[in-house]
């Protein structure tokens, strides 16, 4: 059953007070999107319509629950607090008795961003400043609504528009909502290998805000270079390479670019600066939105943002050092038994090799239900509440 617009009366409908109409106006197609779990998809109004082409993610029965409790409440939460580089949905559809699976609907995308920077080998400082300032605005306003992404990565970041000059984080697959008060600490290891942080691999628990930072370097080290900062073919030896987190700065960057992925992909999570920092950058200098108003909270998101990252460094006590030897004692036995899962790709992750390393560090804590079961049934009158 579709819902034929979340957004409408989000504000003011009480859950199971909607208009619901049998349809088949949406389907999703098996082509996915990037490396994300985003499908295509198409719409037609009616009929006779012209087929107009659409994105969703599907959903099946049995992954309901999950969803809900991370994707789908963070998704609650954007609908209500929305952000320019962040989809909003169009429509979502339950799974069915019969077993025909739902969905989640989104406009069209333009292509992804690892196919982009592939096909140009690497961009200029100019157009890589344009499309990371978009990025990590919406990465801090996720950060400010309690979000952790766990994994960013180039795959899951699509065009747009067909001018290819505006981005969306438009996968939130993997994502974890922290309630607001709470220190954003996590305890799995979850990400894309090439993406990880290193205290991630440390098996203890981190910092979810830094790491997500992390990957807003690896990220901005592409855009500039064509490449991965850690390479390796070999899972335990990339693993290490991260670890280390010693990378080579090209002679061809500028100084102010340097300056500010030596930050990023620092080894000491504490010495990294929170996305709402990260807009402040004089690299960046651009006038891009790091609040956001209307919040449950009269805090501005920015502040948010870095209070609950602060806090929740300190509380963890996390320095340069700690890191390190948590990650040196872990050991082996860790990361050898995530390679013998194959739960890490054995693959050289440079972006001219066409890889978005999009397996996952194996996700090693309990499921984290934010959202009750029987909220997760009707989850798509709360999405479109």
């Amino acid at each position: 059953m579709i819902f034929p617009n979340p957004r409408s009366n989000y504000h003011s409908a009480a859950p199971g007070n909607h208009s619901i109409r049998q349809t088949r106006q949406y389907a999703m197609l098996p082509e996915k999107i990037g490396c994300s779990t985003l499908n295509k998809g198409t719409y037609k109004a009616s009929p006779g319509a012209k087929l107009e082409f659409v994105s969703g993610k599907v959903i099946r029965s049995d992954e309901l629950e999950a969803f809900m409790s991370a994707e789908g409440h963070a998704r609650y939460l954007l609908e209500a607090e929305p952000h320019q580089n962040i989809p909003r949905m169009l429509s979502a559809e339950e799974p069915r008795e019969d077993g025909n699976p739902g969905f989640v609907v989104f406009q069209q995308f333009h292509g992804d961003l690892h196919s982009f920077i592939k096909a140009k080998k690497r961009l200029s400082e100019d157009l890589a400043k344009q499309l990371f300032a978009q990025i990590t605005s919406a990465v801090a306003h996720c950060h400010g609504h309690g979000i952790i992404l766990r994994d960013l990565k180039l795959g899951k970041i699509m065009f747009a528009n067909q001018k290819m000059t505006s981005v969306s984080i438009a996968d939130l697959d993997g994502c974890r909502v922290i309630p607001f008060g709470r220190t954003p600490i996590l305890n799995d290891a979850k990400g894309s290998p090439a993406y990880v942080a290193p205290e991630v691999l440390s098996f203890k628990p981190y910092e979810g805000k830094a790491a997500d930072v992390w990957g807003l370097g690896v990220i901005l080290y592409v855009m500039l270079t064509g490449k991965y900062p850690f390479q390796d073919s070999v899972p335990m030896k990339l693993l290490r390479k991260i670890k280390e987190a010693r990378f080579h700065i090209p002679g061809h960057l500028s100084e102010s670019s340097t300056r500010l992925l030596r930050q990023l992909l620092s080894r000491n999570p504490i010495e990294r600066p929170t996305a709402a920092e990260i807009l402040k950058d004089a690299w960046l200098r651009l006038d891009v939105p790091v609040t956001e108003k209307g919040s449950e909270m009269s805090m501005a998101v920015g502040d948010r943002e870095q209070m609950c990252s602060r806090q929740g460094v300190k509380r963890l006590r996390a320095s340069g050092e700690e890191v390190g030897a948590a990650v040196d004692k872990n050991e082996d036995k860790h990361l050898s038994g995530a390679v013998d899962s194959h739960s890490l790709i054995s693959v050289d992750p440079v972006v001219n090799d066409g890889n978005d390393s999009d397996q996952v560090v194996p996700d090693v804590s309990a499921a984290h239900a934010s959202v009750p079961s029987h909220v997760a049934k009707r989850y798509c009158v709360c999405l479109s509440k």
